[in-house]
């Protein structure tokens, strides 16, 4: 009963200072309580709000470009997990192996060679006629050997090695993609962009002539291309990307300046914050669901005979896997934003959930009291100073975020559970300061004489 009283009496006392605040402000300014004067702020504010959410994911891809083109490790990070897919390795190999075999002509060699072993002397007259006859079964069982050495030869830590030493130089193909200019080993023409397999095709005829097929030894220096992207929109893609990269710096500026400003000429600013992260996380959404339109577009319009299906799928979710990491670290940001202007709120559910919060920290203040961990001084210091050390919190939870070079949504949820953690702290070891009963005192006065003086 009395736990069900005082949180009656901490209730009515809330309601009473909000209401003196809506009072205190309507009387300060003239209008009506908690608002400030100006029929221009709310048309503002929506326009400029629409705009930001409108540049947000414009924001996010641009920084993934540019990261992309600017930051060689991160691009590592980006095609390196290619190397271990299975669709992605058995795609090479046969590229592989179908350069070797066109250098080579295997079925004329054989047939050659058989003919011409028919018409020595030594071999016997009844296995003459019959040797020309097996240039087909001879040259699709060495067609098998070939082709065998060369998957293990893409299976094995050799190849991943040269992989690792590929991805390194690699860094260059992203820049062809998104400039089209093309390397020595990157060609962009012709909706595609092709890299270039002469190193791991040197390194297929090195291991089968050291496993017993000299003939590969005669194949030529060849510069055999795998194509990673193909699209009659690559153009267009070029020039986008390029503008976005340019914008990577300007459009992120942009867009939280235009947030400021809304939040400094709001009529209400609680809302307003509601507003910006609701905006702000169905922007992310909207980038999301694009994404996945993109891919099947892309996925359509790459013939099978260039990229098998499964290998085009894979290399597009690989090259903008971290562009949805970032996008899912904005709409955690932005969805918390929201849900602390939520609470925040003078009255309604958001009271309510505030209400009961404050109320479980006060039990979980009186449990530890009763348990004798009592925090003395330092508790009474922290109570003085809640407020301020709310806010050193929010900073330092911020300054941490930011310093994280590509937060994800993960790394975003952890901080802002950090932050929690450390605010619900401060609650339970804060010792409220005596003079709170005399706020609520000065609150009832107010509260009482606020409507008269109204009137």
């Amino acid at each position: 009963m009395t736990d069900a009283s005082d949180d009656a009496t901490r209730d009515e006392i809330d309601a009473l200072r909000a209401e003196v605040e809506r009072l205190r402000e309507g009387a300060s300014t003239g209008g009506s309580p908690g608002r400030r004067r100006g029929w221009w702020r709310t048309p503002v504010v929506f326009l400029l709000v629409l705009i930001a959410a409108i540049t947000a994911p414009l924001s996010v891809v641009a920084t993934w470009a540019r990261d992309q083109i600017v930051d060689t490790d991160r691009y590592l990070e980006t095609i390196e997990p290619l190397d271990s897919d299975p669709a992605v390795r058995d795609a090479i190999a046969d590229r592989i192996t179908h350069e070797i075999l066109t250098r080579i002509d295997l079925p004329a060699v054989t047939d050659q060679a058989l003919t011409a072993l028919s018409k020595q002397q030594f071999v016997p007259e009844r296995a003459r006629p019959l040797l020309p006859a097996l240039a087909t079964p001879l040259s699709s069982a060495v067609e098998d050997f070939i082709a065998e050495r060369v998957n293990r030869l893409v299976q094995s830590d050799e190849f991943g090695d040269a992989w690792i030493e590929a991805n390194r130089q690699a860094h260059d193909q992203m820049v062809a993609v998104l400039t089209g200019d093309g390397t020595e080993n990157v060609d962009v023409s012709n909706g595609e962009v092709r890299v270039n397999l002469a190193s791991f095709i040197d390194a297929a005829k090195k291991r089968l002539v050291d496993d017993g097929f000299a003939l590969a030894s005669n194949v030529p220096t060849v510069n055999a291309s795998f194509t990673i992207f193909a699209s009659s929109d690559v153009e267009k893609a070029q020039a986008a990307v390029g503008w976005l990269e340019l914008s990577a710096r300007v459009l992120p500026a942009i867009g939280l300046a235009l947030l400021v400003v809304a939040l400094v000429i709001a009529s209400d600013r609680r809302r307003t914050a509601l507003a910006i992260g609701l905006s702000v996380a169905a922007s992310m959404l909207l980038l999301g669901i694009g994404l996945n339109v993109v891919r099947q577009l892309y996925l359509d319009s790459v013939p099978p005979s260039v990229l098998p299906l499964d290998v085009a799928a894979t290399i597009y979710d690989t090259l903008i896997r971290f562009l949805r990491t970032a996008l899912r670290a904005v709409a955690v940001v932005a969805l918390v934003i929201a849900l602390v202007a939520y609470v925040l709120a003078p009255s309604g559910s958001g009271r309510r959930v505030r209400t009961a919060l404050a109320s479980g920290i006060d039990r979980l203040r009186a449990g530890s009291s009763k348990a004798g961990l009592e925090t003395g001084p330092f508790g009474a210091f922290l109570g003085r100073n809640r407020g301020l050390l709310r806010v050193a919190i929010c900073v330092v939870g911020a300054v941490g975020y930011l310093s994280i070079d590509h937060p994800s949504g993960t790394s975003a949820l952890v901080v802002v559970l950090c932050i929690g953690i450390a605010v619900v702290v401060l609650e339970v070891l804060a010792v409220p300061p005596p003079a709170d009963a005399d706020d609520d005192t000065d609150a009832d006065a107010a509260a009482s004489s606020g409507p008269s003086e109204q009137a």
